[in-house]
């Protein structure tokens, strides 16, 4: 009768819980072209770790989530900095920052993890990013080429002067 304007939470029983203080956002997308799925990577509230999740937009519902990826208690020294997660087709692909929780703004590392089925273990892609403190994430950007390569672009600011860097794996 609103003409669609109305919104209302889809599926929120189902929802999961993200950490509200989590770097740069709660949760990060991924919407597949050409199709009904939204996969998305978030923050879990309860231990730090990052899990999956899929939204079906033709059916307004969540799958099952994904649980146990890696997180902001790595080793209970390390930081989760960031995240970003593309679906490709061998499977999901989170890439996450993380630094050293001893010393904040000291070199940080770039990460990606792979999911198609169960985790698999972490690989560094980039390590001594400084400063981590103006690493920033949040323009961590990630897309999927025609061979099927994952392609990183992020940006670190120093001093005022940014510098953009460029990843494929």
């Amino acid at each position: 009768t609103d003409g669609g304007v109305t919104w209302n939470a889809m599926d929120a029983a189902n929802a999961p819980l993200t950490n509200l203080l989590a770097v740069n956002g709660v949760a990060t997308f991924y919407p597949k072209a050409g199709g009904n799925i939204i996969y998305l990577c978030y923050d879990n509230v309860t231990d730090g770790s990052l899990n999956l999740i899929s939204f079906d937009m033709s059916t307004d519902t969540y799958s099952t989530q994904i649980l146990g990826g890696p997180g902001s208690a790595i080793d209970n020294t390390q930081l989760l900095v960031g995240y970003q997660v593309v679906f490709t087709s061998a499977g999901w692909q989170v890439v996450y920052g993380i630094e050293d929780a001893a010393s904040m703004g000291q070199p940080a590392s770039l990460n990606v993890v792979a999911y198609d089925g169960s985790w698999g273990s972490p690989v560094n892609i980039v390590s001594g990013i400084t400063p981590t403190n103006a690493l920033l994430l949040g323009s961590l950007c990630l897309a999927v080429d025609a061979a099927n390569s994952v392609r990183i672009i992020f940006e670190t600011i120093l001093a005022g002067l940014s510098n953009l860097y460029h990843y494929r794996f």
